[in-house]
């Protein structure tokens, strides 16, 4: 009888040191407590925002300029705020989303944000263009064609139009305010004719326009310059 006592008592710690070591083990699993990576950042560098006659606001969440973040251990939460200098955490008035108006034309440089399940945040810093597409109204004829690709570019693009008859015909580039940066002027045969602009040709990641002037009238249209 003493000996079966004592089997059973045996038995017994054997059972609870193993019930405590699979404790132990599960603790272990979860990394985040100790945990003490930022987590990586990845955004759209450059990222257009176009307004119209019809639309006068646009509102930006987190999830649009994240190009997908990763922790080792999770992603908690995106804020967006706009750029502070030095910080290390967001601000009280960063949220998920941002919002702009046509007041807010020009570039805007922002800071995405991004916590782990560790309480670790790490930022990158991105920018938001805002472009008003009815900043410039010139007269226009639907008797002209024309287009650039790719749009936006990072390089350089192509601004395609047509001449219905030979003649002359100008190129002008303009800056989001409606200043003049490159005109082209010259003679074409009737067709389809091939313009390129690089981005040495611009002064700025940014929102452009170029005008197309032939016998036949007048058109605007814009180009997105942004940084891949």
């Amino acid at each position: 009888m003493r000996y079966k006592v004592i089997w059973f008592f045996l038995t017994g710690v054997m059972l609870l040191l193993s019930f405590g070591k699979g404790v132990a083990q599960e603790v272990t699993d979860i990394r985040y407590t100790v945990d003490e990576v930022l987590p990586k950042v990845y955004c759209i560098n450059g990222l257009a925002i176009n307004f119209t006659k019809e639309n006068k606001s646009r509102i930006i969440s987190a999830r649009e300029i994240n190009l997908g973040s990763s922790d080792n251990i999770g992603i908690k939460a995106l804020k967006l705020e706009k750029h502070r200098l030095n910080a290390t955490t967001p601000g009280k008035n960063a949220n998920d989303k941002i919002g702009f108006t046509v007041k807010d034309l020009g570039k805007h440089k922002i800071d995405l944000w991004v916590e782990d399940f560790g309480g670790n945040w790490a930022r990158k810093s991105t920018y938001i263009l805002v472009s008003d597409l009815s900043i410039t109204e010139v007269e226009s004829t639907n008797e002209i064609y024309a287009n650039n690709y790719p749009n936006p570019f990072s390089d350089r693009t192509q601004i395609s139009f047509e001449m219905l008859e030979p003649g002359s015909a100008s190129v002008s580039i303009l800056d989001n305010k409606g200043m003049l940066i490159k005109e082209i002027k010259s003679v074409y045969p009737q067709g389809k004719q091939t313009i390129e602009i690089s981005k040495s040709d611009l002064p700025e990641i940014g929102v452009y326009y170029y005008q197309i002037t032939t016998g036949e009238g007048s058109i605007i249209k814009n180009m997105i310059m942004v940084n891949y």
